[in-house]
């Protein structure tokens, strides 16, 4: 009897603690990328170019800028990825591509808010957050398929 209640409590403790460690390892991720993040770069420009992965709809999306407070921004930190790359007048967003985007719409971006914003027509078709891009997966994709990081 005093094994069963024990290996019961030995369970529930272990479960708990190791919770505890995952929930701590995701919130410390998450803060890097929000740091890493906020580095005043706006984009405002119109969809070019769509680039759809098989990975969930991930994707490329390439922008005529209208609009930036940069001419110039590469991607990569470390083997991780920023959402964004911009080279002269052109800008590259890697985020998830939904269905209803399409060639000329409108994108705005603002890293220190960490939002993108996809407008049709002026009307605001959905907004979004940007994250830094770690999946493996996806970060293969950007290499093999941005016209920016392949320039470089």
């Amino acid at each position: 009897m005093f094994k069963h209640k024990f290996s019961k409590y030995f369970f529930i403790i272990s479960t708990l603690i190791l919770s505890f460690i995952l929930f701590n390892f995701w919130t410390n991720e998450a803060s890097k990328s929000i740091k890493l993040l906020k580095n005043n770069i706006k984009i405002n420009g119109n969809i070019i170019d769509l680039k759809i992965s098989k990975n969930h709809s991930f994707g490329i999306i390439t922008l005529k800028i209208a609009h930036t407070n940069t001419k110039t921004f590469m991607p990569f930190v470390n083997e991780n990825l920023y959402p964004y790359a911009i080279k002269d007048s052109v800008a590259e967003i890697y985020h998830y591509i939904s269905i209803d985007l399409k060639k000329g719409m409108k994108v705005e971006l603002d890293s220190d808010t960490r939002n993108i914003n996809f407008y049709d027509k002026n009307k605001l078709l959905y907004s979004s957050e940007i994250t830094i891009i770690s999946e493996e997966s996806n970060v293969k994709f950007v290499k093999e398929n941005s016209i920016i990081y392949k320039s470089e």
